[in-house]
């Protein structure tokens, strides 16, 4: 019904006026949306991209029956495997996947930052492997 009323504004009022209408309304769900993306697959893939390299998917593994089945897959970079997902199906199977590795690739950064000790650096210390590390 919304996508009616929406046709409709956009064959009176035209595009702009309709498109700055819509972004108005939904503002909060866009922002959400950008912030916290559903589609891991592309936010992996993007953040891939940046560094000129792709992901491909691989099932692993198919338990159960036809009506019931579990896929199981294989996130790889190259010869890499970058994490593994389980869905009831292969798209769901590759989202946990991509989710997982972007998971993965947030706590790396986290345990960078932290240091190698696990510990965030005291106030004043730069971080391990920082610019004291190279002079010692």
């Amino acid at each position: 019904m919304l996508e009616a009323v929406i046709g409709a504004c956009y064959l009176c009022a035209g595009f702009e006026r309709t498109a700055a209408a819509v972004v108005e309304a939904f503002a909060e769900q866009i922002d959400e949306a950008l912030e916290n993306p559903v589609d891991f697959k592309s936010a992996l893939q993007e953040r891939l991209a940046r560094r000129g390299e792709t992901v491909v998917y691989e099932v692993t593994s198919q338990v159960g029956p036809p009506h019931d089945r579990t896929f199981a897959v294989a996130a790889r970079v190259g010869e890499t495997v970058i994490a593994h997902g389980a869905g009831r199906s292969k798209k769901l199977a590759e989202q946990d996947a991509a989710r997982s590795a972007i998971d993965a690739s947030a706590d790396a950064a986290a345990g960078a930052a932290a240091g190698a000790d696990g510990e965030p650096p005291a106030d004043g210390e730069p971080p391990a492997g920082g610019p004291a590390a190279e002079s010692e």
